[in-house]
């Protein structure tokens, strides 16, 4: 199987990422793929004023 872009892997189910990949990683690379991400955003460090 060929997976060189973005689009050959939203052609897989999330079924066939976890045989390739494993059921955490094929699961987070389906998600990734489609723009599915449920960490929590928070910043870096703490803003600085000038």
């Amino acid at each position: 199987m060929s997976l060189q872009t973005i689009s050959d892997l939203r052609r897989l189910d999330v079924f066939s990422l976890n045989s390739l990949f494993g059921r955490k990683t094929g699961t987070y690379i389906y998600n990734a793929a489609r723009g599915i991400d449920d960490e929590p955003v928070s910043p870096r460090a703490e803003a600085h004023t000038i």
